[in-house]
């Protein structure tokens, strides 16, 4: 535990981690916006709208509206806090002040564990405070397109849990990236380049099965 603890003052005493709060924020109020246009687009589909394809037709069912609404903000929210579990690593290997941290505790795998873990407190943290802006805001956007809430579906809720559940795996993959990559460009890099080639792969992926097994 005082390893954990530690691991998080060095966070919280560093101005990296509200800059990227700050940079999430304003990335969680564009992405509202775009996911609005969306929302009224495919509550009101306009003429041309590919109304008979199975992937657009499970998008416009109101309970897969609503589950995008109250997890806005997950593409590049990910992103950030996977490039932050990446930074709690590379930032001592950058500043050089690794081998205090060595010195203080010889064992490696207890230092690194604890890495794990403050990332992921870190990244249920901003899960958190998205999560709660999303709660505020979505009711009010689904009342303006005419649908309900959803507040007491199981499936929204379970979207949202599982949205934390991301948040916490991608800081320990950030962590991990940092462990095997200790330059903090390559790290970063690295971790960016394969999270958003992985992210447009999945999407053509689940794509053909859509075009081609339906729901």
């Amino acid at each position: 535990m005082r390893l954990i603890r530690a691991e998080l003052m060095k966070i919280r005493t560093t101005s990296t981690w509200w800059i990227f709060g700050l940079i999430t924020l304003g990335l969680w109020g564009i992405t509202l916006l775009f996911n609005y246009f969306q929302s009224d687009f495919l509550v009101n589909p306009q003429a041309g709208a590919p109304t008979d394809d199975p992937g657009f037709a499970a998008a416009q069912q109101p309970i897969n509206i609503a589950s995008n609404l109250y997890t806005n903000g997950q593409l590049m929210g990910l992103a950030i806090i996977l490039v932050l579990g990446a930074i709690v690593v590379t930032n001592e290997f950058f500043h050089q002040t690794v081998t205090t941290t060595f010195l203080t505790t010889p064992h490696r795998t207890a230092v690194v564990v604890a890495k794990f873990v403050a990332a992921g407190i870190l990244g249920l943290l901003f899960w958190a405070v998205t999560t709660a802006l999303n709660l505020i805001v979505t009711p009010a956007i689904l009342s303006g397109l005419g649908l309900a809430t959803y507040l007491d579906s199981g499936t929204v809720w379970r979207a949202i849990g599982l949205n934390g559940l991301a948040y916490f795996l991608w800081a320990i993959f950030g962590v991990g990236f940092g462990v095997l990559i200790r330059s903090q460009i390559g790290a970063t890099i690295t971790a960016m380049a394969l999270y958003f080639v992985g992210y447009i792969g999945a999407a053509i992926f689940f794509g053909v099965l859509s075009d081609r097994f339906g729901d």
